[in-house]
């Protein structure tokens, strides 16, 4: 059985901001020492064109009526967890034990590293979107059939080329075995691959040069909160003040 309420472990945002709810259990459990596989599996799954072109049917904020109770549940089939969530007018931003998800009304992208296996979650997360986002299905007379699973508009799935292939799982032992998992699921999809799988760019470091680059768009005025490390920990803070005009 599912517990929608609120754990007394989450701590949650001050009513004028955001909703934000953070999973310390999971936080203070994290072991990241085996965190030895960097590069991301990035899956990217349109189920409209827009927010405002949800087709018939569907809830009114589309994906983001999906209860996060149901995510937890594509989420272990992924294997990560759940560390903290943002929730906004127009997209919840899930904090993941294996870097991070975003739910618009009409599309989730979802991020994960290690050996999390992303592509086992894909046939739930179209399930998921059928029953709780009220997607169009058209695999099966009605969602009574647990085959029933929402057609997607758009499915996009990339990965950078793994620095230790052989530990990872399911079908993402190989970029060949994770492009038949999406043909075995879709239709007319095509496949690229840029490089060679095992090329590795070494970039040399300038001694005492550091740069953070940040891209933000659509804001209003907002004070940027930043904080830099080095490496024998927390340097300082700053604050600047960023305009429409910056």
């Amino acid at each position: 059985m599912v517990t929608l309420e609120i754990p007394n472990s989450y701590a949650l945002s001050a009513p004028t901001t955001p909703h934000l709810t953070i999973n310390h259990d999971v936080a203070q459990d994290l072991d990241s020492t085996n965190a030895f596989e960097g590069p991301e599996k990035l899956l990217e799954v349109w189920f409209a064109p827009s927010p405002s072109s949800l087709p018939p049917g569907a809830r009114p904020n589309g994906l983001k009526a999906v209860p996060s109770a149901n995510w937890v549940e594509m989420l272990d089939m992924v294997n990560c967890k759940i560390l903290s969530v943002v929730e906004s007018d127009t997209v919840d931003a899930y904090l993941l034990s294996e870097s991070s998800m975003f739910v618009f009304p009409h599309k989730i992208i979802l991020k994960t590293c290690g050996t999390t296996t992303l592509l086992l979650g894909l046939y739930r997360l179209l399930r998921i979107a059928a029953v709780d986002g009220g997607f169009p299905v058209h695999n099966a007379a009605s969602l009574e059939d647990v085959k029933a699973a929402a057609t997607p508009h758009r499915v996009f799935y990339s990965r950078k080329n793994f620095l230790f292939p052989d530990r990872q799982q399911g079908p993402h032992r190989s970029w060949k075995q994770e492009v038949k998992y999406l043909d075995d699921l879709f239709e007319g999809g095509s496949a690229y691959m840029h490089g060679l799988p095992t090329f590795k760019r070494r970039v040399d470091c300038v001694p005492g040069y550091r740069r953070m680059d940040r891209i933000v768009h659509d804001f209003d005025d907002y004070d940027l909160i930043f904080r830099y490390y080095e490496r024998d920990g927390w340097v300082g803070d700053g604050v600047a003040r960023v305009g429409e005009d910056d």
